[in-house]
């Protein structure tokens, strides 16, 4: 799962300030290109494997400021949760869909 994770993480490290937009564009891109093992993973429970990754990946760290350990967490565990429905809706909404959902 690491070494998969791998890929987003590096395209997101290219250009860490992207808009929120374009995150989402990223990660629902990367699950679209790897259906199949993020559904075998939805399958067996394990969804939950990501949480981690995705903070690590929005930069949380407990010992940050207040505002930014707070804004982190905020971003991390939004992307978590559309996620996690993402998942248990079938996977069937395309990452534009997603994008037109998100605030301007």
């Amino acid at each position: 799962m690491e070494r998969l994770f791998q890929d987003w993480v590096n395209k997101y490290k290219e250009t860490p300030d992207l808009p929120a937009r374009e995150v989402v564009r990223i990660v629902f891109s990367h699950f679209e290109a790897h259906r199949d093992f993020y559904t075998l993973l939805n399958e067996r429970g394990l969804v939950y494997l990501l949480k981690d990754i995705i903070l690590n990946l929005c930069g949380f760290n407990p010992e940050q400021e207040m505002r930014a350990a707070y804004s982190s967490a905020y971003v991390a565990f939004f992307l978590y949760g559309w996620i996690e429905v993402w998942f248990r809706r079938g996977m069937k909404d395309t990452a534009e869909e997603l994008i037109a959902y998100l605030p301007q």
